[in-house]
């Protein structure tokens, strides 16, 4: 007589195991994927509002702007951080970037340089790329597409 000695788990139990699992992870994983896409637009629309807070600092401690900025480079950096003597003669740190280097442009967690535009002329107005903006500082940032202008991007003034 053959004794039926069962101490363990078929092929097939494992193996159902492990598809239940996969599937579990598949289902998981496109949801932190999604919680990821939303934590970048919300470090960019924290980081855009951060920007233009510190422009809007340097208007009022110089009242004027620099001439000539037009995205966040690293004469943009420099001035805004404290690190240029001749836009910013005080060396006052309207923005902290202690883990960022200066030499570079500051970009979104896509790539892409912020956008900004000062208002030089001092009529509380400055044009973007989708039009004029009633403010002395707009910002933003060409969103996840990476294409000026179109409606994933993350701008100051809405």
């Amino acid at each position: 007589m053959i004794k039926n000695n069962k101490n363990g788990f078929t092929l097939i139990e494992l193996l159902v195991v492990i598809a239940i699992i996969g599937l579990l992870a598949g289902m998981f994983m496109g949801t932190f994927s999604a919680v990821r896409k939303s934590a970048k637009k919300t470090n960019t629309k924290s980081t855009v509002k951060q920007v233009k807070l510190a422009w809007k600092q340097y208007l009022s401690e110089y009242n004027k702007f620099p001439s000539g900025i037009n995205e966040m480079d690293s004469k943009a950096l420099k001035i805004i951080s404290g690190k240029e003597k001749i836009e910013n003669y005080k060396e006052i740190p309207f923005l902290d970037f202690s883990d960022k280097s200066t030499d570079k442009s500051y970009t979104d967690p896509w790539g892409n340089v912020y956008q900004v535009r000062l208002d030089e002329a001092g009529n509380n107005s400055v044009t973007a790329t989708a039009g004029p903006v009633k403010d002395v500082v707009a910002v933003w940032s060409y969103g996840p597409d990476g294409i000026d202008n179109t409606k994933d991007d993350i701008n100051s003034w809405k």
